[in-house]
């Protein structure tokens, strides 16, 4: 199949799952967002020119009124002893600062700031965000595509320009949270482990966080039981996490015995372990 057509496969199916968010219900709205975000651009480079130039006023202004200051210091008596002088210094410190201060104040963020919030009152909201996390999931499982392969924005051979970064990792591992989605929180809180990158929004302690409930709730105590050990060693102040460190523990020690009992109570139990608590998550139970 052409590369051509798989892609707009891919783009159709990918548009049909994204059916709860409003905004990605047609490519032509695609289309929109690309060229609003060209023209913020274009907007936002002619306010940095702006800002660069009031800055370069303000240091040449300040450079002036350095050498004079300076001049002024290194010989007080004679630059006081002239009227010139005194008249300059006085006027200066009357009109010229005062000159300064609306220089400095001047705002000429205004008109980004206009066409930024105009833009906004129709740009994509969390519900889109979130649908599209829901999308990528379900793309994931209808083509059995593997997580890092997406990650690295490559479906099957199509390579984008654009690979995901571990925060987008982190946003569609705790979406699937929320939505108790623990098959695919695992795939994506994996994936944020294989990241290294600085400046996130989020710990390695929270990225475990999630991983070790989801892990649990899989039905892997002992993969969940050494993700607990590990946010001990990172954190140990934590009664949640020593608590559920302490249940997997017990857990494992039941299956060696051999008294794993039911389904049901196996099923149970899991559900003894305390779960990351996030706003959303509250928001959710």
């Amino acid at each position: 199949m052409g590369s051509f057509v798989l892609r707009n496969l891919f783009l159709f199916n990918f548009i049909l799952i994204c059916t709860k968010a409003e905004w990605f219900s047609s490519l032509g709205q695609m289309e929109d967002l690309v060229y609003d975000e060209l023209d913020l651009i274009t907007s936002l480079k002619e306010y940095i020119k702006a800002e660069e130039a009031k800055l370069d006023n303000i240091k040449k202004i300040a450079e002036r009124f350095q050498h004079i200051s300076e001049n002024a210091r290194s010989n007080m008596d004679k630059y006081l002893g002239h009227p010139v002088n005194q008249y300059r210094l006085v006027r200066r410190l009357a009109t010229e600062w005062a000159d300064m201060e609306d220089i400095v104040n001047e705002n000429v963020a205004e008109v980004f700031l206009t066409n930024l919030t105009q833009k906004q009152s129709h740009f994509p909201g969390e519900e889109d965000v979130k649908g599209t996390a829901e999308a990528i999931m379900r793309l994931q499982d209808t083509y059995r595509l593997d997580t890092h392969d997406v990650a690295r924005g490559i479906i099957k051979g199509l390579q984008s320009n654009q690979s995901l970064t571990a925060d987008d990792c982190f946003h569609i591992g705790r979406t699937a949270y929320l939505e108790r989605d623990f098959y695919h929180c695992r795939l994506w809180m994996n994936e944020v482990l294989n990241h290294q990158e600085n400046g996130l929004t989020y710990s390695r302690f929270d990225v475990l966080d999630h991983l070790s409930y989801c892990t649990a709730q899989g039905g892997n105590i002992q993969k969940a039981y050494e993700i607990t050990k590990e946010m001990l060693q990172i954190d140990p102040s934590l009664d949640r996490i020593r608590g559920n460190h302490e249940h997997y523990r017990q857990l494992l020690g039941e299956r060696k015995r051999g008294d794993d009992g039911d389904v049901e109570e196996f099923q149970q139990s899991k559900q003894q372990a305390e779960y990351p608590s996030t706003p959303e998550r509250v928001d959710y139970e």
